[in-house]
């Protein structure tokens, strides 16, 4: 069931964090963020976070649009579209 939790935590958040409108693949280093940026949220006696919590969602989708963005898969937002 974890993993099944840890799917549903992952999915929204790094699809929508490369770009709106084409989906760029998604590499290794989005995939670690994603996976860091679960086990932050989630409460320091469980192992994944509740899946909707959109704390999860926010943060896993913030976390690797920075690292598509260092990795070169997506271009740097605007400061003015933040």
């Amino acid at each position: 069931m974890a993993a099944a939790s840890t799917t549903s935590s992952v999915i929204p958040g790094s699809f929508a964090a490369p770009s709106r409108r084409e989906r760029p693949p998604i590499n290794v280093e989005m995939k670690l963020a994603a996976a860091r940026a679960i086990a932050d949220v989630a409460p320091e006696d469980e192992l994944v976070p509740n899946a909707l919590d959109q704390r999860v969602h926010d943060a896993v989708s913030r976390v690797v649009r920075e690292a598509a963005e260092r990795s070169g898969v997506a271009r740097p937002r605007l400061a003015a579209q933040l």
